[in-house]
């Protein structure tokens, strides 16, 4: 997520950029979700349309995390340790980017049509296939 902080000079890595690394890492992830309506590419290209590009700062080795990307990380921990799940997944993540309803990437996701209750059906599908 990192990397898709420097670019709008963040000084922190915001749910934004958390976001656009689970849509470059599973693309099909919300655009299976929401369905025809989006792709992996419209919600990236939301995103980056609506992302303030800050003045420019000098960018530290470690890019801290923001207390909303460490919400959301509780959040899916909690939700990965409900559903018996070992590992936190991308899904899990975007649950938990879903749950901080009034930050720029859930907002983005409700409108692209992504919801908690679909992306946790996808989590259980994705289970029971690798089992």
């Amino acid at each position: 997520a990192r990397q898709h902080t420097i670019p709008y000079r963040c000084p922190y890595i915001e749910t934004e950029p958390l976001l656009l690394w689970i849509l470059r890492e599973e693309p099909s992830l919300c655009t299976h979700i929401a369905g025809e309506r989006s792709s992996a590419q419209s919600i990236r290209k939301e995103i980056e349309d609506k992302t303030v590009i800050r003045l420019s700062i000098s960018q530290p080795v470690e890019v801290p995390i923001s207390d909303d990307s460490k919400r959301v990380l509780n959040f899916a921990a909690e939700e990965s340790s409900e559903s018996g799940n070992k590992q936190i997944t991308s899904g899990h993540l975007v649950i938990g980017i879903l749950q901080l309803k009034e930050c720029l990437s859930a907002r983005i996701l409700q409108a692209h049509g992504v919801t908690i209750l679909a992306i946790r059906e996808e989590i259980r599908r994705s289970s029971s296939a690798s089992d």
